[in-house]
């Protein structure tokens, strides 16, 4: 861990039951400041999910209860720089709490905000069941138990229950001298209710209520005669306005050129110089031009190719952790993992793509059903070719039936030896080889949040995220994805299908089953897991087929369904694709409601800017892929989606409603929905022809066979 341990002799916890946060916020910040809070913990926050408060220099957790109305919830505030992390705690039935691990005298301690509402019954298994997860603990709360033991006036049920409790189990529960609940009601008597338990803690702790702050609960100071884990502050290079001439000074003065770079030793000693000398530059504060600096790059890149190495500090991925929306902050499932890799080293690995790409392109190793991380191909091209396919088999009586797979963990289960061993088949050259192989040898990785980092765990599989050339990486390892006569292949980096056409369902399900056999050995044999519960099956047809046969992959069945979301668009059976729109206009209402407070009828936001919004927040993500099914049925089009565009440029102009809608179009100088369709598709097609892969497929090509009246992609064109 990176930390540094600094004797605190006055660690200062606060046990404080708000009554609701947000009317005290302004006033409870200047308290942190004041008596120097290490850690707050608040019972009663009175918070709601959507709720945001914030105080400077601390970090806050919470779990905010769900109620009608704001009610209860505990949240515990935490200065920053104390090294900590959020800890799961069991589900209890009526006790509120949220639970951190910070290091007190060089052991983890657990520290716990708690509630136990008086309106609802104390269960004595939640505090057993939290009491057992941790070795030391310092629960502080609002605990709503009353027992002359701790001073309280009087005993009451939870109080009995929890003396009980404590009689037989290594804890002990430490009380203020005096009062900390002062009612509102003056015909009752003040108590104590804000308590602390302990376990297995074995410093002093001192408890002092303050009549300070405004609520019916006095905050209870807490000293502990301890000694805290601090973190070690991230190293800012530039604060403020930076002086660039400063910074091209001190690379000019005190950057070394190396004069050779031999061996790996010598490659990684450059490299450290390099960062730290960039790093005392950016602190002392680029001249767009560092000519030197520049010089010393083309050495390096040029001594790391030539020896084929690529450095270990390049090597090392710092991985920040985003919580997904809406999820619980306690589970680890729940994050998403952003890896960050050194800036030098992508300019590298730029140099190291280029030089793969031009080979592999050279040699044809890419196949040319991988549509994904080609330089001019998209995801619409993979659409379209899929489509037209199928709207071919319409044309011509067939039915065609499509698997959709989906390949595990795909860029993480890479499995290094195979990769090296297909780049040796391709005769690679040795210099790029060397370098692949040093790259994926011995990387690691580390866990960093807020200023606590983990220790470094190995990568022993996988393409790194966040790198140049891992895409190109992984469409290598995919590129001998086994093929068949009866089948078609669409890959889109993993997004993975095969498909058959026939006048005959059992024909098309053979075809299919056979072609999954091929690549269920193919995934055995280099280690890629293919998922049968998340792929699926879709037959395209325009008549009612009997029921196809069952589709199996490792002995499961691969479910047949009238539809599927396959690259972003909701792909029917029969291409109506009245689906995927009522689905993206479900998104876009929605969008449009979260925009309320910038695009509404009374909004000061000048129209231009109002505009400028729906172009590229609605209609952007509206009309993704629509060359692909544009020219669906005009009730689509008409009725749904130009009805929705009118109504946000009615909104945004605030329009009366003798105010006719092509008008407003005029106005605004925005073309209708339909226009606007036509325009994309026209330079879609013109996009085409620098597509090897499009060009390839024909896919500018209209079609030679029209017997239906059903519109297609070329029709717009005309």
């Amino acid at each position: 861990m990176s930390s540094n341990i600094i004797n605190n002799l006055n660690l200062v916890i606060i046990n404080w039951n708000a009554n609701g946060i947000k009317k005290n916020r302004n006033t409870f910040a200047a308290f942190l400041s004041a008596h120097n809070v290490d850690i707050a913990c608040v019972s009663e926050t009175h918070l709601i999910a959507s709720d945001k408060i914030k105080f400077n220099g601390y970090t806050t957790y919470r779990k905010d209860r769900l109620a009608v109305r704001p009610s209860g919830g505990v949240a515990i505030i935490i200065k920053s720089k104390i090294k900590h992390n959020l800890t799961y705690l069991p589900d209890t039935q009526t006790l509120e709490a949220v639970a951190i691990s910070i290091t007190i005298n060089q052991s983890i301690t657990t520290i716990i905000s708690a509630y136990q509402s008086p309106s609802f019954q104390m269960y004595i298994n939640d505090f057993e069941k939290i009491l057992n997860s941790y070795q030391k603990i310092i629960l502080v709360g609002d605990l709503n138990c009353k027992h002359t033991t701790w001073n309280c006036k009087s005993i009451n049920a939870n109080g009995r229950k929890l003396y009980k409790y404590l009689a037989s189990n290594p804890a002990i529960l430490s009380a203020p001298d005096t009062p900390t609940y002062y009612p509102y009601d003056q015909s009752r008597s003040p108590d104590i209710l804000d308590v602390i338990i302990l376990k297995s803690i074995r410093f002093s702790i001192h408890q002092e209520p303050l009549f300070e702050l405004d609520s019916d609960h006095l905050p209870v100071k807490i000293t502990l005669d301890a000694s805290l884990s601090f973190s070690t502050p991230t190293r800012k290079l530039i604060t403020g306005k930076a002086d660039w001439q400063k910074f091209k000074q001190h690379i000019t003065t005190n950057l070394i050129i190396p004069k050779n770079i031999l061996n790996t030793n010598s490659a990684d000693s450059a490299v450290t110089h390099l960062r730290e000398i960039i790093c005392q530059a950016a602190e002392e504060c680029s001249e767009k031009k560092i000519w030197k600096a520049i010089t010393y790059l083309v050495i390096l890149f040029n001594s790391l190719i030539k020896i084929g190495y690529f450095p270990k500090e390049w090597k090392l991925a710092t991985i920040i952790m985003i919580k997904k929306p809406g999820k619980d902050n306690t589970d680890p499932r729940n994050y998403r993992p952003i890896s960050l890799l050194s800036s030098v080293s992508k300019i590298f690995e730029k140099i190291i793509h280029s030089r793969l790409t031009n080979y592999l392109n050279a040699i044809n190793a890419i196949p040319h059903f991988q549509f994904g991380f080609k330089s001019n191909h998209s995801t619409t091209q993979q659409l379209l070719r899929l489509t037209e396919h199928i709207s071919d088999g319409y044309e011509k009586k067939q039915h065609t039936g499509a698997a959709f797979l989906d390949i595990a963990q795909a860029f993480d289960r890479v499995w290094h030896d195979g990769l090296l061993y297909k780049l040796k088949m391709l005769n690679t050259p040795n210099a790029i080889y060397n370098l692949i192989k040093s790259y994926l040898t011995a990387r690691c990785f580390k866990v960093k949040i807020n200023d606590t980092t983990s220790q470094l765990n190995i990568i022993n599989a996988g393409v790194p995220q966040g790198s140049k050339i891992s895409p190109l990486l992984f469409n290598l390892y995919v590129s001998d994805f086994p093929t068949s006569i009866n089948t078609e292949i669409a890959l889109y980096a993993d997004d993975s299908a095969i498909y058959s056409s026939s006048t005959d369902v059992e024909t098309v399900t053979k075809n299919i089953q056979d072609h999954l056999n091929d690549i269920q050995k193919w995934g055995d044999k280099w280690k890629i897991k293919l998922n049968p519960q998340k792929s699926t099956a879709v037959l395209f047809t325009n008549r009612r087929p009997k029921t196809p046969g069952n589709l199996k992959l490792y002995g499961n069945n691969i479910p047949w369904s009238p539809c599927i979301k396959y690259l972003g668009v909701i792909l029917d059976r029969k291409l109506t694709w009245n689906p995927h729109i009522i689905s993206k206009l479900q998104q876009h209402y929605q969008r449009l409601k979260i925009l309320y407070p910038l695009l509404n009828r009374q909004s000061s936001l000048s129209w231009k800017c109002s505009i400028l919004l729906y172009k590229q927040i609605l209609r952007l993500l509206l009309l993704y892929a629509v060359p692909v099914w544009g020219n669906c049925a005009n009730t689509h089009i008409r009725d749904k989606i130009q009805i929705f565009q009118s109504k946000v440029l009615r909104t945004i102009s605030n329009a009366p409603w003798f105010i006719r809608n092509a008008a407003l179009h005029t106005d605004f100088q925005l073309p209708s929905i339909t226009d606007y369709i036509k325009k994309l598709t026209f330079n879609f097609f013109n996009h085409l022809q620098y597509a090897s892969s499009a060009k390839y497929y024909n896919l500018s090509v209209p079609p030679p066979i029209r017997r239906l009246k059903r519109g297609r992609l070329h029709d717009l064109l005309r």
